[in-house]
């Protein structure tokens, strides 16, 4: 697969994980699918066509902007995590020998990761900011409560349903900054434009492992919970300069009051054409 399709980050999976998603491999009744690889080239989707269940508003981007270094910071631990994630996966097939795919597609996960961060701490670095010296996303630790630990598959599966969550809001809120930045700041546009579709192909990679170690109507039955679970969960989150905030708004049940905004939800939704990534 040719590098120059992921310039901007050089990673060998860059490709795969923008451009292209993974063909049906098949019934898991006698173990784990295989991984492919059966490409199949498809558009990049709308914002409006991702599955989630609630929809941040524009305004949003103005509040995390107001402190770009802040948010540049956070979105570098982000990338940071992101990276680790995929490697604590690699080592979670339960079977005592995992697939090559699994291996290579969650090493290649994080080494785009990796350079992710290398270009947010660039970025972050060219505006005169640094890395803060800690950091904490409560927003990903309220997913991972929902881990069913301890229970073999299950717990598997919900680790790689909510690493796909966290990366299709991720790459919502990328696409709501590269929109806000365009006339504002063109290099942080440019690189927000892109991440949109490198973290789609991560999101999208993550659900078609989850068909690996599940069955398809026990995936799609978790992940239905999963995105309610998530929309409450980004609902909570106070607003600020972080890529995984929420939003405040006044009230108008009273002057000089106000709430936390729940961003409007869609309530069902569909996954991807089928069983999922096809």
């Amino acid at each position: 697969m040719g590098s120059a399709a992921v310039e901007p980050f050089g990673s060998p999976f860059g490709f795969v994980a923008s451009t292209i998603t993974w063909a049906e491999a098949g019934p898991t009744s006698r173990g784990p699918a295989p991984l492919g690889p059966r490409p199949v080239i498809k558009n990049d989707p709308t914002p409006g066509d991702l599955p989630l269940l609630s929809r941040t508003p524009a305004a949003w981007a103005e509040i995390a902007m107001s402190d770009p270094r802040a948010l540049l910071s956070d979105h570098a631990y982000l990338e940071k995590k992101a990276a680790a994630n995929a490697l604590e996966l690699l080592n979670r097939w339960p079977e005592p020998t995992r697939p090559e795919e699994w291996t290579r597609t969650l090493a290649a996960v994080a080494s785009d990761e990796a350079g992710h961060l290398s270009g947010v701490v660039r970025l972050l670095n060219e505006r005169g900011g640094q890395l803060d010296r800690v950091h904490r996303n409560d927003y990903a630790r309220d997913l991972r409560r929902h881990v069913r630990k301890g229970q073999g598959p299950e717990e598997l599966l919900d680790r790689l349903l909510i690493s796909a969550l966290i990366e299709l809001r991720s790459c919502e809120r990328f696409r709501l900054l590269a929109t806000y930045c365009q006339d504002r700041d063109p290099a942080l546009s440019r690189f927000y434009s892109r991440l949109w579709s490198s973290e789609l192909g991560h999101y999208r990679v993550f659900l078609r492992l989850a068909e690996s170690v599940a069955e398809p109507d026990e995936v799609g039955s978790r992940w239905d919970e999963m995105l309610r679970i998530e929309a409450e969960t980004i609902a909570t989150q106070p607003p600020g300069p972080r890529m995984h905030s929420g939003w405040a708004m006044e009230a108008t049940d009273g002057p000089g009051s106000s709430e936390l905004h729940r961003s409007e939800l869609i309530g069902t939704t569909n996954l991807p054409p089928g069983p999922y990534l096809a």
